[in-house]
C-alpha cells in the first residue's frame, strides 16, 4: 500500500530542511511546544510551530532532529488549523484610558488658645478611573475570544520606589471585527480614590513633608481564550517583566520595582 503523499512530503523535507531562528514566547508559554500534528487523513508526526507563511496557506514546523519542513494547511487537521489561528492573532495596538479628576480640600482657619490664628494646607483628592482601548492593525479575521486586563497603580510621595496596586480588573469576552470596525474599549465603573498632602516644616508654612499617593503606572494586557498574553502596553516594563509574580498579588498590595510585596515607608521620627 502506498504511503500518503502527506507522509511523503514530510520525510522529504525532514532529509533536506535546515535550521531557522527560535521563536520569541509569549507569557505563560514554555520555551518549546512540541505536539503531535495530524494531516487530514490521520496521519501523525511530532514537531513544534516555528511559523506560518505571509499567505497563510502553509505551515513551518521544526521536527524532532531540528529539521524544518513546510506543511500545505490545508493538510492538516481542524484542531490543528485552530491551534495555528491562536499561534497567530492580529496584531493589536493598546492604548491607556484614565480620567484623573482632582479637587483642592482646605478646612477652615483654626485657632490656639492664645487666639492665634492658623491656616491648614490644602488636601488634594483624586477621583480616578481606568481603562483601555484595543485597536487591530490591518483586517485579518480572528474568530476566538479575547480578553482585556488591566493594572493601575500609585506610588507613594514620601518613598516613590514603593507602588501601591489600587485596581486590577478583567474585562469580559470581546472580537475584533469589521462590524466594530476592528476597535474595543473598556473603561472599568469603578472609581478609585488617590489622597495627597503636604504638612509643613515645625515653625514654618512651607511645605516640607510629602504625604499621600499619586498615581503613577499602568499595566493593560489582551490574552486570549487560552489565557495566553496576545499584547500589551505598560508604563514601566519591569511590571510585565516580573508578570507572574505581579499576577499573583491582591489590590491593595504594596510593592517594590520587581514585584515583590513590601511594606510602605514608615514616617520617620519627628515628621
Amino acid at each position: 500500500m502506498k504511503k500518503n503523499l502527506f507522509i511523503v512530503v514530510f520525510l522529504m523535507c525532514v532529509a533536506v530542511g535546515g535550521n531557522v531562528p527560535s521563536m520569541a514566547q509569549s507569557k505563560s508559554k514554555p520555551e518549546k511546544e512540541i505536539r503531535t500534528w495530524t494531516s487530514v487523513s490521520g496521519e501523525t508526526f511530532e514537531g513544534e510551530y516555528a511559523s506560518v507563511s505571509g499567505s497563510g496557506d502553509s505551515v513551518r514546523i521544526r521536527a524532532a532532529n531540528g529539521q524544518i519542513i513546510t506543511v500545505p494547511v490545508s493538510q492538516l487537521s481542524d484542531q490543528d488549523r485552530i491551534y495555528l489561528e491562536y499561534k497567530n492573532p492580529p496584531k493589536l495596538k493598546i492604548g491607556y484610558r484614565n480620567s484623573l479628576k482632582t479637587k483642592m480640600y482646605v478646612a477652615e482657619t483654626w485657632f490656639d488658645d492664645n487666639g492665634g490664628s492658623h491656616e491648614n494646607n490644602p488636601i488634594y483628592i483624586t477621583e480616578a478611573t481606568f481603562g483601555a482601548e484595543v485597536i487591530q492593525e490591518g483586517k485579518q479575521l480572528y474568530n476566538h475570544d479575547l480578553f482585556l486586563e488591566v493594572y493601575a497603580l500609585t506610588k507613594q510621595r514620601y518613598d516613590p520606589k514603593k507602588k501601591h496596586i489600587i485596581a486590577h480588573f478583567k474585562s469580559s469576552a470581546f472580537r475584533l471585527n469589521e462590524e466594530k470596525k476592528f476597535k474595543y474599549e473598556h473603561v472599568s465603573d469603578d472609581v478609585y480614590t488617590i489622597v495627597k498632602y503636604d504638612l509643613p516644616k515645625a515653625g514654618s508654612s512651607t511645605p516640607e513633608y510629602l504625604r499621600g499617593e499619586e498615581y503613577s503606572d499602568m499595566l493593560v494586557l489582551v490574552r486570549d481564550e487560552n489565557g495566553d498574553v496576545v499584547a500589551y502596553n505598560t508604563t514601566s516594563e519591569w511590571l510585565y517583566k516580573y508578570l507572574d509574580q505581579l499576577e499573583q498579588l491582591p489590590v491593595n498590595a504594596w510593592i517594590d520595582d520587581k514585584c515583590v510585596r513590601v511594606h510602605p515607608t514608615p514616617v520617620k521620627s519627628g515628621e
